[in-house]
């Protein structure tokens, strides 16, 4: 059986960190080490989870203080650079996992030794914990009418947004390996990051089931992102798009895939200097100069850029 770890962050989560705390604890099949680096809270956080820890002696939970705020990105590198399980669970600190969740997901992979990363679905919580309805956007779904199939996420839409909340991924080792000895790589997400070195090696899979209730409240540090109809917004998404790109190419990836995201980078930088200029003649000629990166990537991405372009005007 593989050994399985959960590597946790936190900072200033006092509201919302005993109720993800117990649902680690009531798992159906429990971790085998809970790794836990606080990025230097200035609230309750660290004396709610050193009381937790010693009041249900949980001789397998670390907690772990940085000495400076890092980030949630270096934050998250630390506590799964730590880890010693062959199977990596990302935990956030204000959801709640569902009991079977760390059971039916090891489960998958232990069958499937093919299988990277496997994401799963998951529902919405409000700020209080009540479920959430209505159209929240989500990452991945796939049309699965088998809630129990896994399926891989073929979709080159890896390569210009995340996929896959890391707080519903389990990670193989090698690929968190993989993604620790790039340690230059600071920009970009570091679920992002992993998803993008499993889905290379066609290891990125998705399991249809809701086992993670995802919290929405003001203080998320990355969410579940609407689409803005603002093109001063659209410009410094982009801006930031190529930052990420180019420091995912820090990552060791195949040869194939750097090619794609030295593509991407070009051709960004083509949407951008489209936007400042907004000359129809412009696109057309970006479009037609990008023709391959364009259709398989950014088809309607960019002709949403000419409509904005069109209707709306800048904030």
């Amino acid at each position: 059986m593989n050994t399985v770890s959960v590597a946790m962050t936190t900072y200033n989560g006092e509201s919302y960190l005993l109720p993800q705390l117990q649902s680690l604890l009531q798992q159906t099949k429990q971790p085998d080490e809970v790794i836990i680096c606080d990025d230097c809270s200035t609230d309750a956080s660290v004396e709610i989870i050193r009381t937790f820890i010693q009041e249900h002696n949980l001789l397998n939970w670390k907690l772990l203080l940085n000495n400076t705020n890092i980030g949630f990105i270096k934050n998250f590198r630390k506590a799964i650079s730590v880890t010693n399980g062959e199977i990596i669970f990302l935990c956030d600190q204000d959801d709640i996992w569902m009991p079977q969740k760390i059971e039916v997901m090891s489960e998958v992979l232990e069958k499937n030794p093919h299988i990277k990363a496997l994401a799963s679905g998951y529902s919405f919580l409000d700020a209080y914990g009540y479920p959430l309805e209505g159209k929240q956007k989500k990452f991945y779904y796939p049309p699965i009418i088998d809630l129990s199939k896994v399926s891989r996420i073929k979709v080159g839409r890896v390569l210009y947004s995340n996929v896959a909340q890391g707080c519903t991924v389990a990670y193989r080792k090698d690929v968190v390996m993989d993604y620790c000895s790039a340690s230059n790589c600071t920009t970009i997400a570091h679920d992002w990051a992993l998803n993008l070195l499993a889905y290379q090696s066609k290891g990125l899979y998705f399991i249809n089931c809701k086992l993670t209730a995802y919290r929405i409240h003001p203080n998320n540090t990355t969410g579940i992102c609407t689409n803005c109809t603002s093109l001063y917004i659209r410009e410094k998404w982009l801006e930031n798009y190529v930052q990420f790109m180019e420091d995912a190419q820090l990552l060791p990836l195949n040869p194939s895939t750097q090619k794609d995201l030295v593509r991407i980078v070009k051709f960004t930088c083509d949407r951008l200097n489209w936007l400042q200029k907004r000359h129809l003649s412009t696109w057309l000629l970006y479009f037609l100069r990008n023709l391959s990166v364009v259709s398989r990537y950014f088809f309607l991405s960019y002709f949403k850029d000419l409509i904005m372009a069109i209707v709306y005007k800048d904030d």
